[in-house]
């Protein structure tokens, strides 16, 4: 399996953006382009001291090569780098990299089965993967990386392994009460994820985090008007997690219902399936726990479970049912 890890995969870069401006700093030269420039495919390597910003206001730095060009007058970044060097910098983006070991190296083999499940999820543009929560944060460079690097080091030639086969690994910022099994959401059945409480020694873990709760309202004319429904209300809920809304006449998947909020509104804004549905004169009003598809391991929960002394298998044994680590 050492072929994963000297991988190269392409990662699109600032993909919530639409960018009308590329700055790029390398330790040599200075290179800006503007979309009506981008006749043909740049290519650049890029080194320690390089810095790409985009529209003259976000900037960031990168490891290894960069692609840029133009598909449908859309201005393309494409990153490509090592699988393992990836890894490292997406805990680094979503995590952090002052934690403790345990939830280090646990999420470390996440990260990477999850990675190897879904290259070429963004084909279309030549990408195996984007940046943003869709995929999973990658934001480059960032402090301390040589601590991520020294904690997970031996676990480069490992893997989370069900019946001797690299598991499909799925996680989410924050899960709240509870995980859901996959086959309810997505009709994929996989024996090592089902729903679950998350429930450590009698306590919901991450209860009192700041985003374990939330809080988000739709003006209700244009939510009717978005899904073509007379009234919403939830048709289909279990384990605490809404599969279907609608009214009496149409019923729409839940996934569906979220994905296109957030391509048509904001992405993120409905932050799980997991909520109840309320409603005044103007608004629906959606409360509910956790932020991502509640699905595998919980990124905050699984923090928690480090806190109170938890290997990282068995950190990963209370997400993963039946799981080992192979090589």
């Amino acid at each position: 399996m050492l072929f994963f890890m000297l991988q190269l995969i392409n990662v699109q870069l600032f993909s919530k953006y639409e960018i009308e401006q590329i700055r790029i700093k390398t330790e040599y030269r200075e290179i800006i382009l503007k979309k009506k420039d981008i006749k043909k495919p740049y290519y650049i390597s890029l080194n320690p001291k390089s810095s790409i910003e985009i529209n003259s206001s976000i900037k960031r730095t990168y490891k290894g090569t960069i692609k840029i060009f133009k598909k449908n007058e859309k201005i393309i970044i494409i990153n490509r780098i090592k699988l393992h060097d990836y890894i490292i910098r997406v805990i680094a983006s979503e995590l952090g990299s002052d934690q403790s070991e345990e939830i280090i190296r646990a999420f470390y083999l996440v990260i990477k089965s999850y990675t190897i499940n879904n290259l070429k999820k963004h084909k279309s543009i030549g990408a195996d993967l984007c940046d943003i929560t869709h995929c999973q944060l990658y934001y480059g460079e960032k402090n301390n990386l040589k601590h991520l690097y020294n904690v997970t080091d031996d676990l480069k030639d490992k893997y989370i392994c069900y019946k001797n086969k690299i598991i499909e690994a799925y996680y989410s910022t924050i899960c709240g009460p509870y995980t859901i099994d996959p086959s309810l959401i997505w009709k994929k059945r996989l024996p090592y994820l089902k729903s679950k409480s998350n429930i450590y020694k009698g306590h919901f873990l991450a209860s009192t985090h700041k985003d374990y709760k939330w809080k988000a309202v739709f003006n209700k004319k244009k939510i009717l008007k978005m899904f073509s429904l007379n009234k919403l209300k939830i048709k289909k809920k279990v384990n605490n997690y809404v599969l279907e809304l609608g009214d009496n006449k149409k019923t729409i998947k839940a996934q569906d219902f979220k994905r296109k909020i957030g391509h048509a509104i904001y992405w993120g804004k409905l932050k799980s399936l997991q909520f109840d549905l309320y409603e005044d004169e103007k608004n629906y009003i959606f409360k509910g726990y956790g932020s991502g598809n509640g699905v595998g391991f919980c990124l905050q929960e699984a923090r928690e479970l480090a806190i109170k002394k938890l290997s990282y298998i068995e950190i990963l044994s209370f997400f993963f049912n039946d799981i080992k680590i192979c090589e």
